[in-house]
C-alpha cells in the first residue's frame, strides 16, 4: 500500500492529473481459486464519506489497529533451553 502525497502521484504512469494527497494505492495478490490476477487500484477516501452508509463510504475497523504484543528479549541461552525442552 502506498499513500499519494498530492505532488507527484498520478492515476496512470502516462497520466497528467495528480491524485489528491491521501489517496491509497491498494495492491493485491493473484487468487487462482477465483481466476483473479495480481492487480492494483488507487482509492480516494473522502472525509465526508467516513463512517456513513453512502456509495464509496469507508470505515475504520478497530481490529486492524491491534498491534502485536512486544515479546520479552531472549538471550541465546534461553533459546537453547527452549529447544532442549528444559
Amino acid at each position: 500500500m502506498r499513500v499519494a502525497d498530492g505532488l507527484a502521484d498520478t492515476r496512470t504512469k502516462q497520466g497528467k492529473k495528480l491524485l489528491p494527497a491521501g489517496a491509497l494505492l491498494w495492491a493485491w495478490e493473484a487468487d487462482p481459486a477465483f481466476d483473479e490476477e495480481t492487480g492494483e487500484m488507487w482509492l480516494t477516501l473522502l472525509k465526508d464519506k467516513f463512517n456513513k452508509q453512502v456509495w464509496y463510504g469507508w470505515r475504520l475497523d478497530p481490529r486492524e489497529l491491534v498491534t502485536e504484543q512486544p515479546r520479552a528479549p531472549q538471550t541465546p541461552g534461553a533459546q537453547w533451553e527452549v529447544r532442549r525442552g528444559c
